[in-house]
Order: C-alpha cells, then sequence, then structure tokens
C-alpha cells in the first residue's frame, strides 16, 4: 500500500476527470493536492481544493493502519446562483459515480488506500470562499479512509 501522497495523487487524478452535461456541460477544471498559496491564481471553476486530517493509526498485528479524513471543496459558478447550486448538485453525483467506479483509488494496477467511505458535509451544498474572496456555490465532501503500511 501506499501514504497519503499517494492517494491524493490518485484522488486529484480521479476528480479532474469527472464531468457533467446536465445543467450545463462541465468538467473539473483542476484538483489541488492542497489549499494553493494565497498568491496563486487558481483555476476556473469547477476547481477542487483537497486538505486532509491524520485523526488516527492503528497497529493491527503486522500492519499499521492509518486513517485520515480529506476534505473535498468543489467550487462551482454560473451568473445565476440556481444553476450554480444545481451545478454542484450535479457534480455530487458525478463524483459519487467516479469514486463508485473505483473505491479504492487503484492507479496503475496498485490501490491507494484500504477502504474509505464518502459522506457530505452538514450542509453539503454550500457557499464556498477563494483565496481572492470570490464566492462560489460548491461541495463539501469528505472522504474518510484507510491506509495500510507494511
Amino acid at each position: 500500500m501506499a501514504g497519503i501522497r499517494t492517494a491524493l495523487t490518485n484522488l486529484v487524478a480521479m476528480q479532474e476527470t469527472v464531468s457533467i452535461t446536465d445543467p450545463v456541460s462541465r468538467t473539473i477544471n483542476k484538483a489541488y493536492k492542497t489549499v494553493p498559496g494565497p498568491q496563486t491564481a487558481l483555476a476556473t471553476p469547477p476547481f477542487i481544493i483537497n486538505t486532509w486530517t491524520f485523526p488516527d493509526q492503528r497497529d493491527l498485528i503486522s500492519q499499521e493502519v492509518h486513517d485520515y479524513t480529506i476534505n473535498m471543496q468543489v467550487f462551482c459558478y454560473d451568473a445565476n446562483s440556481e444553476v450554480a447550486g444545481d451545478i454542484a448538485a450535479a457534480f455530487h453525483e458525478a463524483l459519487l459515480n467516479a469514486w463508485v467506479a473505483d473505491p479504492k483509488l487503484t492507479q496503475n494496477g496498485t490501490p491507494a488506500i484500504v477502504r474509505g467511505w464518502f459522506r457530505g458535509g452538514d450542509p453539503t451544498v454550500v457557499e464556498l470562499q477563494d483565496n481572492g474572496g470570490n464566492r462560489y456555490a460548491g461541495l463539501d465532501l469528505y472522504l474518510d479512509c484507510s491506509i495500510e503500511r507494511t
């Protein structure tokens, strides 16, 4: 198994393939593995910013299991705020479908995680703000995952 860096690399690769066709056609323009710096020119929405926490490490006989929570914030835009919210909802479905297709975030035949749980924040459709103060409709999603180290 791999570590959190590999899991994030594989997650970003998956996120950047996600697209929707309704209510409008859009593809994720960029997924960031970590929070971009304050001087970073962000991609045009839709884009995703990933952050993570490391809440637990367990030693199960001969394997270490590292538990992580990856927070995925999906930034969406449309001049009509109702359409922007609908775009966010469509990306929720598209990201869930991509996750179901590869729940271990496999790249080159190697799984990055042992198990994972995809969930939404409370609320899940939210208003997000970028590093320039711009406000967007968005998603607040979480991937709770376990990575084995042998």
